[in-house]
């Protein structure tokens, strides 16, 4: 039988090694507000209130130092590539603000939201769309 090591994390669990091995290097990287900001292409300022807003989850390393997992600032740059903002895509199809909206309310056009942040229209919808009318 192996003797289990194991270690407190950032949070105050313990875990055995066998868990920190299933764990990917992702889950264990942190980065700082501004390096945040700057993979995220946006302020500190806006970092910080994304936080407040609960947005984005922080890990506090002692009294006043925050990090933000790997792992949020991803699945966050993954979510922004593949959506695009709702004025964005009036934009994007010539069309008014108020034509997306109608069309969001029929159905022509799906959005996506995550844990609370804004909706934003999926490029697929957009294509589809694009495609079924010409603009």
């Amino acid at each position: 039988m192996l003797n289990a090591i194991s270690y407190t994390d950032l949070r105050g669990y313990k875990m055995e090694m066998s868990e920190i091995k299933q764990n990917s290097k992702e889950d264990l990287t942190f980065y700082t507000i501004p390096e945040s900001a700057k993979l995220l292409n946006t302020s500190v300022p806006t970092i910080y209130r994304m936080i407040n807003l609960g947005e984005l989850k922080t890990v506090r390393i002692g009294k006043k130092t925050q990090r933000i997992k790997a792992i949020e600032v991803n699945t966050l740059l993954e979510f922004y590539n593949r959506t695009v903002t709702i004025l964005e895509t009036s934009k994007i199809l010539s069309i008014s603000i108020q034509s997306v909206h109608r069309m969001i309310k029929d159905g022509t056009l799906t959005v996506e939201q995550m844990d609370g942040k804004p909706m934003r229209v999926p490029l697929e919808s957009i294509r589809d769309v694009a495609g079924e009318y010409s603009f």
